[in-house]
């Protein structure tokens, strides 16, 4: 990659190139940047925050839509490999939500509610419930076929399918030797190898 996106504490996302060059300071938060993530093609930047919404912005820094159906920050965003879904999560540390929630970036489907504004965003395709603890860490499979939501301070890593949005198991993390301090807390962090 060309560009580097990062976020931070002062409300903001900054693009730019990895010759340290500032390219596009993007506004839209009311609170800490907690996480970004680009799309699997590289035109979008995905954002959660401390304001309880994901935000999308274009690598040129126009800002494309907002996500906000988080009942509390948003500290984790993971965007699927084929481009058509965004999972994003709370770790749980200020009203104790321990979910992930899915949403289409499928095309047509985002542009068509962006600015929807009435009930339930019909671009959220569902939420996986089933954790005690907040979450810390998603990522898809490369398959894109399965999510893996956690880490979580519950102990635990959990697969779901993301078609149906079901948990299809749990893993207990201090089964998984080498941690010596942070599982024993909760799993802090996951990520799949590309085979």
């Amino acid at each position: 990659g060309e560009m580097i996106a990062s976020g931070s504490r002062d409300e903001t996302v900054c693009l730019g190139s990895k010759s340290g060059k500032l390219m596009h300071i993007l506004k839209g938060h009311s609170g800490d940047v907690q996480s970004v993530v680009w799309s699997p093609d590289g035109e979008m930047i995905a954002s959660g925050g401390y304001d309880r919404t994901v935000r999308l912005w274009s690598k040129s820094g126009k800002h494309k839509g907002t996500l906000k159906e988080h009942p509390s920050s948003v500290s984790l965003v993971a965007w699927s490999p084929d481009g058509e879904m965004i999972a994003s999560g709370c770790n749980g540390t200020l009203d104790h939500d321990h979910t992930i929630r899915l949403w289409s970036m499928k095309k047509g489907v985002f542009e068509r509610f962006k600015g929807w504004v009435k009930g339930k965003d019909p671009r959220l395709l569902g939420t996986l419930k089933g954790h005690s603890g907040g979450v810390t860490s998603v990522a898809y499979w490369p398959d894109g076929k399965h999510i893996i939501d956690t880490a979580s301070f519950d102990k635990t890593f959990k697969i779901w399918d993301a078609e149906t949005k079901q948990e299809e198991c749990t893993l207990n993390g201090l089964n998984l030797k080498g941690h010596s301090g942070s599982v024993k807390r909760g799993a802090d962090c996951v990520a799949y190898s590309p085979d």
